[in-house]
């Protein structure tokens, strides 16, 4: 596993205070009130805003940010890879599997029956089950 977030290509680099405890690999969003947040709407059609680790102190991808922190956040284009967080006890996933948002700043696993097609945002590039874990796992992704 890569000891950054961000594993191939870059976006464009941003920053805000949290609104509430954020990880590395958390998709983030912003609020009524312009601080970061979690994604918060499952199959959102948002972009696609990374929170990274902060290297400027030497944090690495397993701090997170305190509500109050500066968020260091990076909006990713298509095709450029990064460690996104998985839910516990989400379904496993496999390689190829098609990614949306989960209502908590994780990914989870797109279902074309009953999710809109516009609302995958990334695929997977590894198979990961954490359908039996107790705590989120990174999960390396290629952004749609």
């Amino acid at each position: 596993m890569s000891n950054t977030i961000l594993v191939k290509g870059r976006g464009i680099r941003k920053e805000g205070v949290a609104a509430e405890i954020v990880n590395p690999g958390h998709f983030v969003t912003l609020d009524a009130t312009g601080k970061v947040i979690k994604q918060a709407t499952a199959a959102s059609h948002s972009p696609a805003a990374v929170a990274v680790e902060n290297e400027l102190f030497g944090s690495g991808i397993t701090v997170s940010y305190a509500a109050n922190d500066q968020v260091v956040y990076e909006v990713m284009p298509p095709g450029a890879e990064v460690l996104a967080r998985l839910a516990p006890t989400a379904a496993a996933v496999v390689i190829g599997d098609l990614l949306k948002f989960a209502a908590d700043g994780t990914v989870e696993k797109f279902v074309a029956i009953s999710d809109s097609p516009g609302s995958v945002c990334a695929m997977a590039l590894e198979a990961v089950d954490n359908s039996a874990g107790g705590t989120e796992v990174f999960l390396t992704v290629e952004i749609m």
